[in-house]
């Protein structure tokens, strides 16, 4: 039953690997793309235009200058949401390549 995860584990690892981030792994051990990584990938092209222009303006600004709560509790929100979302993405991808190699090994060792 063990080896029967790890072969699964290893199969949905090759086709992200052919796929990065453009392959959703189903419920059933199927695969499919959506549009929701193209999204996410327009939303992070977004920000890296957006935040080096929002942080100079900061940069010019007195530290004692007056900034709406709703701009400061905003900034915060997005770099704790894309920080969560990195966080995720990091864990899942360990946890792919680690099963991967797992399983690589336990096939080497079967050889």
């Amino acid at each position: 039953m063990k080896r029967d995860i790890y072969k699964l584990l290893a199969e949905k690892y090759q086709v992200v690997q052919e796929n990065p981030l453009e392959t959703e792994i189903t419920s059933d051990g199927g695969h499919k793309s959506d549009h929701n990584v193209e999204m996410a990938r327009t939303k992070s092209h977004q920000v890296m235009e957006i935040a080096p222009k929002l942080h100079e303006i900061l940069e010019k600004m007195d530290a004692d200058a007056p900034l709406k709560a709703w701009m400061v509790t905003h900034v915060t929100q997005a770099a704790d949401m894309l920080q969560d979302v990195l966080a995720k993405l990091e864990e899942e991808t360990e946890e792919i390549e680690h099963v991967a190699a797992e399983e690589k090994t336990h096939e080497e060792e079967e050889e």
